[in-house]
């Protein structure tokens, strides 16, 4: 849940080029994913990432082009100040 959070940054690497998807929603139910972003990553080269997060729940989706055998994950939320 992202609701004392402005924006979510992190770094992704797959061995498989893909789209690192941010998924958000405002009551987080099954299927009621309403704004996506998402980003290009190429194939064995780390990509950072930085979204802003607009709802108080979000997911990330990965979808690689083709069977791949490393991925690697990591994010952070950071917030501008007290709410």
């Amino acid at each position: 849940m992202a609701e004392n959070y402005d924006r979510v940054t992190g770094l992704v690497f797959s061995d498989t080029a893909g789209t690192l998807y941010l998924d958000q929603s405002s009551t987080g139910a099954a299927g009621e994913w309403d704004y996506s972003q998402s980003q290009a990553v190429v194939a064995n080269t780390g990509a950072g990432f930085s979204f802003e997060l607009i709802a108080p729940y979000y997911r990330f989706r990965y979808v690689p082009t083709a069977n791949g055998t490393v991925f690697r994950f990591s994010s952070r939320q950071s917030a501008a100040g007290a709410r």
